[in-house]
């Protein structure tokens, strides 16, 4: 496929693949159809705009201000690998972690919830990691001097 040189161009195309009428379009954004015909045709949309088309339409904003495949944003992607790595994780806990996930989901559950209930008593454990991370701040290396 050939590079679409404006944003208008862009534009235009993200309408006819979303399979939308302007008026649907800008309806989804909040802006008028004739505003849609101005953008089709020599208009420049604001930041704000062209973020809410990225967000809404699920475009990767460096294909439609620039016009740099791939045109839908990808989705942000979690390596566990990645993860164990930064974080120094022997081949053991590697190990014990993808041993966790062989087991069946019902009986994973039921384990994630005894620890739930264990460390947290019943009804009050948190639903995230960030919560978790708010009721009990990770422990640093300085702090294990301290330890008794």
């Amino acid at each position: 496929m050939s590079k679409i040189s404006t944003i208008q161009e862009r534009i235009a195309l993200l309408i006819d693949k979303s399979g939308m009428t302007k008026t649907a379009f800008a309806q989804k954004l909040n802006i008028t159809q004739p505003y849609v015909s101005k953008l089709l045709k020599n208009g420049n949309p604001s930041d704000r705009l062209i973020e809410d088309i990225c967000e809404k339409f699920e475009v990767n904003e460096d294909w439609l201000r620039n016009g740099i495949e791939p045109m839908k944003a990808q989705p942000e992607t979690f390596s566990l690998d990645d993860f164990a790595a930064q974080h120094n994780a022997t081949a053991l806990e590697k190990e014990i972690i993808k041993t966790y996930f062989e087991i069946d989901p019902v009986i994973r559950k039921q384990i994630v919830n005894h620890f739930k209930e264990k460390f947290m008593g019943a009804g009050g454990a948190p639903d995230s990691p960030e919560e978790l991370e708010i009721m009990h701040p990770p422990v640093t290396g300085d702090e294990n001097s301290n330890a008794g």
